[in-house]
């Protein structure tokens, strides 16, 4: 599912909090002329219930504050907010800031026209104020969807207000702070906001790239001037803004690796997990180099745990036998609990021993220093994953197997917090001829997934095959997500990967679909494509087009997505996905993804991408090119029906998706070796996985076979 982006929240929460209580608290109004919200007199109850929370921070004066609060009129809030930026602010006590939370969310949209307001006043403070208050709402609005048309002129006045050359340059500041905020809003402003790249004043520079990339890749064609602002090589703060930057951006500038890394290895190693982020955030994205790479080894052993530095070694280092040295090392750092009287969390352990699987494929000293760790006292889930290398290095499944028999027998309570997941999640790794060795814990990993959080229900389901436990917990999860409003865990991480084993659970996704919030109906639409057709699904095109006329452009990929994967829709779904490409927003690489996935579908779409591909745009066109590579790719490849079968199982919902329509595309004749695959499939192959892939092929023949009776019926 969707992976949310790592950024910091530069928030005016504090100061927005206390400007608001000061405000509220004055119970002062302005008279005289202007919008009716400048002359509503303030209501005695909300000033008495400000004043209490205020001498009493507590759940139930907040709470009180809130009802009041929604008492009142449009005109009677909005008035509340004017005072708030006309009166001198008084400081209060930390936590004052969430009495303003239920005034932004109320008033949402009907609060810009407000701060406009107040932009134009001649009083510099009052405007200075606004642009505070600004940031904190956009801040609030990050994940409004749409942003409402009143912003509009709200955003227009604050990037002219930057771009104002006469004005004081903490004024300009304190409006690129607030556009900052809006985060990827201001896009549609990013080549008026650009000449600012270019202002006599450093901090205004400064502001203005880090302003910029907020933006996302619309402004990774100014990248090279963004980053010119910061002192890459010579200065580690502005290595981190620029490092920043670029994984906002989503690209980087050629030759930066070697810089990044030695600013990474300039920390001390007892600061690493504090100090060496963001640093090491774009690493996994640097191209295969030599350079890289040697400056890679040079790291200590606490600073190459990080999982981007992993990933990149993994990807582009295969079979370095150079890393294995520093990643063994660097595997028994991440065994050290910080503080030392703590249980290691193995935070990184994964991603290490996937790197040196990796780059030590074939070496057999590599293989017996990872069963002398096994003779030692080494941490459980360090255990689990040591198991998991040795399997892999030595083709041998009993080494995972030994491992999680061995964590089984013992009293996990001592372990990581994290154990009960890594157990689950590596079931689905455990070959299925050493899987019956596992049986008689079958109850004790049950219990793992009966209760949320605990365990990973995709591993367990699909080692065991047991669907009823996992839809169970899945339909209390969805049920707590429909009556409250609470993120997820079964759409975040579950439904995608069983795929058409949830279609049990399309009456919850339907209710989600009618009745959440904007901003999780994506997240449902992914879900649903990830089922498949179904007859109720392949019954929602009406809904899903509704739902993408209405969503910002930047969501549109997965009802798009879901008018391919369960109806087929192939037009619907570029008539979504093409204007996308012109967005020039986060919607653009994200319509690139999505067309990617869609394959041999969506080589209609080849020109468009390509046109972008040749672009000016860095980031834009390396999305395309490896769009256009995929759909090329699949298009020009010669499926046997016998791997079209295989990929009906895969991990990958939209791969087994593009399976089984190219399937369904060979018509009626395949019927009839679904069925003889479906009646005598005994591949060696674990329940779960058999079962996923079985429901995946009755998907296609609920398809063919209404087909097929119709050719008959022809003859």
């Amino acid at each position: 599912m969707r992976t949310h982006k790592r950024r910091i929240a530069f928030g005016q929460t504090q100061l927005a909090g206390w400007l608001f209580l000061a405000a509220i608290m004055s119970g002062c109004h302005l008279a005289g002329e202007g919008p009716a919200y400048r002359r509503v007199p303030l209501s005695p109850e909300i000033v008495q219930a400000a004043r209490a929370r205020s001498a009493d921070e507590t759940r139930a004066n907040a709470d009180a504050l809130k009802r009041l609060w929604a008492c009142l009129s449009l005109e009677q809030r909005q008035s509340l907010i004017w005072h708030l930026l006309v009166d001198q602010p008084v400081p209060l006590s930390d936590g004052e800031w969430r009495s303003l939370d239920s005034a932004v969310d109320s008033l949402g949209a009907d609060i810009a026209p407000v701060l406009l307001d107040a932009l134009g006043t001649a009083d510099p403070s009052v405007r200075l104020r606004a642009c505070r208050l600004a940031g904190y709402v956009g801040f609030r609005q990050q994940g409004v969807n749409p942003l409402g048309e009143p912003f509009v002129p709200l955003l227009d006045a604050l990037v002219e207000t930057a771009l104002r050359k006469g004005a004081a340059e903490d004024f300009r500041l304190a409006a690129l702070d607030a556009l900052d905020d809006f985060h990827e809003h201001p896009a549609p402003w990013v080549h008026r906001m650009a000449p600012l790249l270019g202002d006599p004043s450093p901090r205004i520079r400064r502001a203005a790239a880090w302003t910029l990339a907020q933006s996302g890749p619309v402004a990774a064609v100014y990248a090279e001037q963004m980053l010119s602002q910061y002192d890459i090589r010579g200065n580690r703060d502005d290595a981190m803004r620029a490092a920043w930057i670029m994984d906002e951006m989503g690209w980087l500038p050629p030759g930066v690796g070697p810089d990044l890394v030695a600013h990474i290895r300039a920390v001390p190693e007892h600061e690493s997990g504090r100090l060496v982020a963001p640093l090491n955030y774009p690493i996994d994205r640097l191209p295969a180099s030599a350079e890289t790479a040697d400056a890679l080894l040079t790291l200590p052993p606490a600073h190459l745990q990080h999982n981007e530095i992993c990933w990149w070694i993994e990807r582009h280092a295969a079979g370095d036998r150079r890393f294995i040295e520093p990643l063994l090392r660097a595997l028994e750092a991440d065994w050290k609990p910080v503080p030392a009287n703590a249980s290691p969390t193995c935070f990184y352990s994964g991603s290490l021993a996937e790197a040196l699987v990796a780059v030590g494929r074939g070496d057999a000293e590599l293989q017996q220093r990872l069963l002398a760790l096994l003779e030692q006292p080494i941490p459980v889930d360090g255990r689990l994953y040591v198991g998991w290398a040795l399997s892999k290095l030595t083709g041998n499944p009993d080494h995972l197997v030994d491992a999680l028999v061995w964590v089984l027998e013992r009293d996990r309570q001592r372990a990581a917090s994290y154990t009960d997941q890594r157990i689950t999640s590596l079931l689905q790794e455990v070959a299925p001829s050493v899987a019956g060795r596992l049986a008689p814990y079958h109850p004790t990993l049950r219990a793992l997934v009966s209760t949320p959080v605990q365990g990973n229900p995709t591993g367990y389901l699909l080692f065991t095959g047991d669907v009823e436990t996992v839809l169970k917990w899945a339909r209390a999860d969805l049920d707590e997500t429909c009556q409250s409003s609470v993120c997820s865990s079964a759409l975040e991480d579950v439904i995608g990967e069983i795929g058409p084993l949830a279609e049990p659970l399309t009456d919850r996704l339907l209710l989600l679909l009618r009745e959440s919030d904007d901003w999780d109906k994506p997240d449902v639409c992914e879900a649903v494509a990830a089922i498949g057709p179904t007859p109720v699904t392949r019954s929602l095109k009406p809904e899903l087009l509704a739902l993408a006329g209405r969503l910002r452009p930047v969501w549109r990929e997965e009802p798009a997505l879901g008018l391919w994967g369960c109806c087929r829709d192939i037009d619907a779904a570029m008539a979504i996905l093409l204007p996308m490409l012109d967005d020039r927003d986060w919607a653009t690489t994200r319509a690139c993804r999505a067309l990617a996935e869609m394959g041999r579908d969506a080589r209609g779409a080849l020109g468009d991408l390509r046109r972008l591909a040749a672009g000016a745009n860095p980031a834009y066109a390396e999305a395309a090119r490896e769009a256009v590579g995929q759909i090329e790719a699949e298009v020009s490849r010669q499926a046997a029906l016998d791997e079209l079968w295989q990929e009906l199982g895969a991990d990958d919902y939209a791969q087994s998706l593009r399976a089984m329509w190219r399937l369904v595309d060979r018509g009626p004749d395949v019927v009839p070796w679904l069925r003889r695959r479906l009646d005598e499939d005994d591949a060696p192959m674990l329940p779960g996985r058999r079962m996923r892939l079985h429901a995946r092929a009755r998907q296609a023949l609920s398809i063919l076979e209404p087909r097929s009776a119709e050719a008959g019926s022809d003859d």
